[in-house]
């Protein structure tokens, strides 16, 4: 178990060495006495890039250039939702290069009408299909990031 007082006092060694906790959460401290800390958690589809806004806010960000099977990302909504579900981020921006791109997106996400976990059909719904977000680099530039 990772308390205050082990961290603090870690000291550099020759080698470096880890203290972890039972829940994925380990700090590193490499022979310079650098302390790092590092979060190892499961999920099956990794985002391209993670956000962390100043009132911790976790964004996962998708870049899109060519279009993937419904299939694809129908697995990849279901992927989404069950991590959004462990609160490791609350929101996927899908950014792509053109409007053509993000209306054929928008699409394929609108055909998925529901998701299967623990072999049940999930319909999904408004607060379901609000976590996903598909903007172009133009209107990227543009956004405010306001969720209060």
């Amino acid at each position: 178990m990772l308390t205050d007082s082990k961290v603090r006092s870690a000291k550099p060694l020759a080698k470096s060495y880890k203290f972890t906790d039972s829940q994925g959460l380990y700090l590193t401290v490499s022979t310079s006495g650098a302390k790092l800390w590092y979060f190892h958690y499961q999920v099956k589809h990794r985002p391209d890039g993670l956000i962390t806004l100043p009132d911790e806010t976790a964004i996962a960000i998708e870049t899109e250039r060519r279009l993937k099977t419904k299939a694809r990302y129908h697995s990849m909504v279901t992927n989404h939702l069950l991590t959004r579900t462990n609160k490791y981020w609350i929101y996927v921006f899908y950014i792509v290069p053109d409007q053509q791109k993000k209306r054929a997106i928008e699409l394929l996400f609108n055909s998925v009408k529901h998701v299967i976990v623990d072999h049940q059909h999930i319909p999904l719904e408004a607060r379901h299909r609000h976590v996903f977000r598909v903007y172009t680099f133009e209107e990227l530039r543009g956004l405010a990031l306001n969720f209060g």
